[in-house]
């Protein structure tokens, strides 16, 4: 099994409050739809270049960068 992926504290942020918003985490393309529509151009350019760990971060859970604790965004 794959461990969580380490992603910076204001990428977290910005997954997060897409999640809140009611993107669904799941579909890739919606995630980075709506953060270029919300012109979040971190959160964008880390998505575009980490379609891969995004993927998996979705099913394993996303760890943040100094931090132990795991944030599952699907929960």
């Amino acid at each position: 099994m794959d461990t969580p992926v380490k992603v910076p504290l204001r990428i977290y942020a910005g997954l997060k409050h897409l999640r809140a918003t009611g993107t669904n985490m799941n579909d890739y393309h919606q995630v980075l739809a709506h953060a270029e529509k919300n012109g979040n151009v971190v959160l964008t350019d880390w998505l575009r270049n980490n379609m891969k760990y995004y993927m998996l971060s979705t099913i394993y859970g996303l760890e943040a960068d100094g931090s132990k604790n795991s944030y599952d965004l699907l929960s």
